[in-house]
């Protein structure tokens, strides 16, 4: 029922079985019929009046026989069956659009205590009326969703009806709050321990499956427009990641590794929307231990080039809160008892820093250094210690993952020097002790993929930097106390 003291018109669908009975079989003479008023709940003396009872051959004079659902589903057809099969505690309707009452549009629940697996099929498991049209060059579906919470994981599974063991899955997360949001689900990249897409499958059947991973609290989603995604040519085969991570070679593989409750995806920097970086969200259900991997399970292409004299490396880190360790795991790919780990702490809130990372200084309980490990591969973890429901989801951001110290010695005096403006326009001002000042200092302005951008003498503590193109840059000062790096953005 969908309405309370109104007469209504429920249709009943027999091709749809109750969980638990029998199916429908044409050779039984069926010729007897039984209604259940609240089934599965003890009566209370509640009263319901029914009236008009018949079979739907022609539509009964008011409503119509519904055809099968398919791709695209716009929730708009008044002749298409836009039955939704819940799963996992998940309560799905349809209704109006939060935005535009005049758009109709799936309203998802995912209820209090609902698993974390809780999901809704689009559809009766019957699925589309035809098989999604997959191409060699376009595996991709979109669902505009909109979500009460951005940065959540959204899972789409494709798979043949009846047939659970042919399927494929794949996630996107929400980017915004409470306003509709596209998001992309490309089926060539599975998501973690599901099957890879396979060709000869008729997929059929499509499942979405909101905060996956995660039980319910009973929030409540929208969803609308599922369809085929717009494809495009076959992408690339992309490079084995390796330093310098930058996230912005379209030709690397920049696949993000999480574990213990972490979700990672690329996206846009917080301070600058056009740099790429990685986005990790430790969700309120993460471990203490929970990290991400810097790649796939393969590492990087080379080994990490650590000597007698470097065994640092340098990541820009955002966090949103200051003094949380982070720390950073150094290892031999398929062999994870070869590891170093190491900590530092986070200094500001809501900013980016760079913080280095020195693996003499091991973290406590922790192998030491071994110069005899080929170490390729890396994992950061973001609050260590610290488990998600005592911290509370956050969101965390990394960039320029690079070997050694290259930010250089920050001591008491160099750790004094500040720019300003900062984005800047067209003259960026250093502030200088005045020990480093009177020193004849050069600079170098690297772009966010580590090229020279534009080099020179500082001379009156300012830069003139109107013949750089918009974005982020690094700026490197050579002093006799040190080297001074600094990040500035460009507007």
């Amino acid at each position: 029922t969908t309405v309370a003291n109104t007469w209504e018109t429920l249709t009943f669908d027999f091709d749809t079985q109750s969980a638990g009975t029998a199916a429908f079989d044409a050779s039984y003479p069926y010729d007897m019929a039984s209604v259940f008023f609240n089934f599965g709940v003890t009566g209370t003396t509640q009263i319901y009046y029914f009236d008009d009872l018949m079979i739907d051959t022609t539509g009964g004079g008011t409503n119509p026989i519904l055809s099968q659902i398919d791709l695209p589903v716009t929730f708009e057809d008044t002749t298409v069956n836009y039955t939704m099969t819940d799963f996992g505690g998940n309560a799905s309707v349809l209704g109006a659009d939060p935005v535009n009452a005049t758009n109709t549009v799936a309203i998802t629940t995912k209820s209090i205590g609902s698993q974390t697996w809780a999901g809704t099929t689009i559809g009766t498991p019957l699925g589309f009326a035809n098989v999604i049209p997959f191409t060699a060059t376009n595996r991709t579906m979109t669902v505009l969703v909109y979500s009460p919470t951005a940065g959540i994981p959204v899972r789409l599974k494709a798979e043949v009806h009846g047939v659970p063991t042919q399927s494929v899955e794949t996630e996107a997360m929400t980017t915004l709050v409470n306003a509709w949001d596209t998001l992309t689900f490309d089926f060539n990249n599975q998501a973690g321990g599901t099957a890879a897409f396979d060709a000869s499958y008729p997929y059929d059947l499509a499942s979405i499956f909101f905060n996956f991973g995660t039980p319910g609290t009973g929030e409540t989603y929208y969803f609308d427009e599922v369809q085929i995604g717009l494809g495009g040519t076959v992408p690339p085969t992309l490079a084995q990641i390796d330093l310098t991570v930058t996230f912005e070679d379209t030709l690397v593989d920049y696949t993000l590794t999480d574990f213990g409750g972490n979700v990672s995806i690329l996206g846009a920097d917080p301070v600058n929307a056009g740099n790429t970086v990685a986005i990790t969200t430790k969700t309120a259900g993460a471990q203490t231990w929970a990290g991400t991997t810097i790649g796939t399970n393969s590492g990087f292409a080379n080994v990490i080039p650590f000597t007698a004299t470097e065994r640092r490396m340098t990541v820009y880190v955002y966090s949103p809160d200051a003094g949380i360790p982070v720390r950073l795991k150094a290892e031999v790919h398929g062999q994870p008892t070869q590891s170093v780990e190491t900590e530092t702490m986070t200094t500001v809130a809501n900013a980016w820093e760079p913080m280095i990372f020195d693996f003499n200084n091991q973290a406590t309980g922790t192998a030491a250094f071994n110069a005899a490990f080929p170490y390729d591969m890396a994992s950061i973890f973001f609050n260590f210690g610290t488990d998600g429901a005592t911290a509370g989801q956050k969101v965390y951001y990394f960039d320029d993952v690079q070997f050694g110290a290259v930010v250089g010695i920050e001591n008491e005096l160099t750790s004094q020097v500040s720019i300003f403006p900062n984005p800047v326009t067209n003259i960026l001002t250093v502030r200088l002790p005045e020990a480093i000042r009177s020193q004849n200092l050069k600079y170098v302005i690297t772009d966010i993929i580590g090229r020279n951008a534009q080099i020179g003498t500082l001379e009156k503590g300012q830069i003139e930097v109107n013949t750089l193109i918009k974005g982020v840059y690094s700026l490197q000062i050579n002093t006799t106390n040190g080297i001074i790096c600094r990040r500035f953005v460009k507007e």
